[in-house]
């Protein structure tokens, strides 16, 4: 895109524009944010989003000191999705004065607040100025500075030439957090044991990114791992369920349709079994349909597994007070009968012992070949799943990455 001279007079361009390009800026970040593990999303919608949200970007690029104007004072706010929007408005000025207020913002900014600063860079072109900037708080004694610098650099698999090691064993957890995505990410043979150390980290978030990292990596003992932790309801975490489910086989069914029986467990059990796609799941699925707290769910996994149109009841006549209560789950309930009916019919044209999606074979090696099919939730646990049993496949394929980085590394292939 063509770049305004610093000398240039930006007095045509109406703030409250500006402040509309932001408004619409942080809206479509929040939206590509879930986006990204969505199954209602594939590669070619995302794009389309993300176009959207470019174009708002460029709009504030256009503003030179207004921009800036604007957008400093958003920086110290709470919101992580303004927060980046105004970031990488910044860093479309491709100015070294913009570039340092994002730095210094980002050096002192919280822990609750950093994701919003990391989503702009790992977003926008990594300039060399940019990059400059990370690669220098490789080393930094600020948990802050680390935390970026370890995150943003492996996100684009810069080589991160530093002892990681500082890392792992540093006292704020969004810095062990960061270690243990750069090593997923970068694969590196002499960091792998780290990973070890941070499965079994005080902090959830950092186990959960080490487990992650550990199935990219294809640390066999993680599957033993997870289904243990599973073997125990009232202590595992959903990501662990889910985990198990990306990457476990045929002799999980039994083991994860025991979480249908709780309330408490039934959503993660369901979106669980769903991912293994195997139809032995089907009985239990039909089963928790029966149940008002786990009806809806249980209608999802069934058609994401067989693939057909849910029958589903007719919609209930609800108060006002009662559609507020309700608003967070807008899942159309599953006539049960009419799903047993269904079954009926399917059951015996459905292989027992293959993966499915949507009524299709789902195989290991699917992906490889074509790495960006299906949609985005899909895709993202069948390369989790590929690399788990294939470790180093599809090493430059960043799945939050924008679209056209993940559509370009394909063309290259």
């Amino acid at each position: 895109m063509r770049r305004f001279s610093r000398f240039a007079n930006f007095s045509y361009i109406r703030t409250d524009l500006l402040e509309e390009h932001l408004e619409e800026a942080e809206f479509l970040w929040g939206q590509r944010d879930n986006a990204l593990y969505s199954g209602d999303y594939d590669l070619a919608d995302l794009a389309k989003l993300e176009k959207r949200l470019n174009a708002h970007l460029d709009g504030l690029s256009i503003g030179g000191a207004r921009t800036i104007q604007l957008l400093e004072p958003e920086l110290e706010g709470d919101d992580v999705y303004r927060i980046a929007a105004a970031a990488a408005g910044l860093l479309s000025l491709e100015s070294e004065p913009a570039n340092s207020l994002i730095f210094d913002s980002a050096a002192e900014t919280s822990n609750e607040t950093q994701v919003g600063f990391v989503m702009a860079l790992c977003f926008r072109p990594l300039t060399a100025d940019v990059k400059a900037i990370l690669q220098t708080w490789l080393n930094a004694e600020s948990a802050n500075q680390l935390a970026i610098a370890w995150d943003v650099l492996s996100f684009w698999r810069d080589a991160c030439a530093a002892d990681i090691s500082v890392c792992v064993q540093h006292e704020n957890p969004l810095v062990r957090q960061a270690a243990a995505l750069a090593i997923g990410r970068l694969g590196r043979s002499e960091w792998l044991p780290f990973l070890a150390e941070l499965q079994t980290d005080d902090d959830e978030e950092v186990r959960q990114m080490a487990c992650m990292s550990a199935a990219q990596t294809g640390d066999q003992k993680l599957l033993e791992i997870l289904r243990e932790r599973c073997q125990s309801p009232e202590k595992v975490n959903p990501w662990e369920i889910h985990l198990l489910a990306i990457l476990g086989d045929l002799s999980d069914v039994e083991l994860l349709t025991g979480f249908l029986a709780d309330a408490a467990t039934a959503e993660s059990g369901a979106a669980a079994l769903a991912a293994l796609g195997y139809t032995q799941a089907v009985p239990a699925l039909l089963n928790a349909m029966s149940q008002p707290l786990s009806a809806a769910a249980a209608g999802a996994a069934f058609q994401r597994i067989v693939g057909c149109d849910l029958p589903i009841l007719p919609p209930v006549e609800q108060t006002a007070e009662e559609e507020d209560a309700g608003f967070a789950d807008m899942r159309p309930l599953p006539d049960r009968p009419k799903c047993q009916d269904l079954w009926s019919e399917l059951q015996n044209t459905l292989p027992a012992d293959q993966r499915l999606r949507a009524g299709e074979i789902l195989t290991d090696d699917r992906w490889l070949a074509e790495p960006n099919q299906g949609d985005l939730l899909s895709r993202r646990e069948e390369i989790f799943r590929l690399r788990h049993k294939q470790p180093g496949a599809l090493p430059a394929l960043e799945l939050d990455a924008p679209s056209t980085i993940q559509l370009a590394l394909k063309q290259e292939a």
